[in-house]
């Protein structure tokens, strides 16, 4: 398996089988962070994610979706390989605060593996229009 550091251009139809593979809709490709990487294994997508930028040296981990039809350990490798990368580039950005946000437990459990400490929170959102 290998990772390619995310190229809108390129990767474009990798990530539109992701979200194919989810029922999930295209559009929201307009708003992936251009700072990523795209796990694959010879020409087939495992798994994407991203690192998003904010002001005042915070980032957070973004985005991270698999193809349901590959392997498992095959996504949790690529899962594991993506964070690392990401960890990395944040360093490489300066980044002081590296955030995450997951209800799902094998993610949890993937973000501590990775140094993340997990905290009781409440998340609030609203859509602008």
């Amino acid at each position: 398996m290998r990772l390619e550091a995310y190229n809108p251009e390129f990767h474009k139809p990798y990530l539109e089988q992701l979200l194919m593979s989810r029922d999930m809709p295209l559009l929201s490709l307009d708003a992936l962070p251009s700072k990523g990487f795209i796990a694959l294994e010879g020409y087939s997508i495992i798994a994407a994610g991203f690192l998003n930028v904010c002001e005042g040296a915070t980032a957070f981990l973004d985005c991270y979706i698999t193809h349901l039809k590959q392997p498992a350990f095959l996504r949790d490798e690529a899962l594991d390989m993506i964070t690392a990368q990401l960890v990395e580039t944040a360093k490489s950005l300066e980044i002081k605060r590296l955030l995450a946000f997951s209800v799902d437990e094998n993610t949890i459990t993937r973000a501590e593996a990775h140094g993340f400490r997990v905290f009781p929170h409440v998340f609030a959102a609203r859509n602008i229009e």
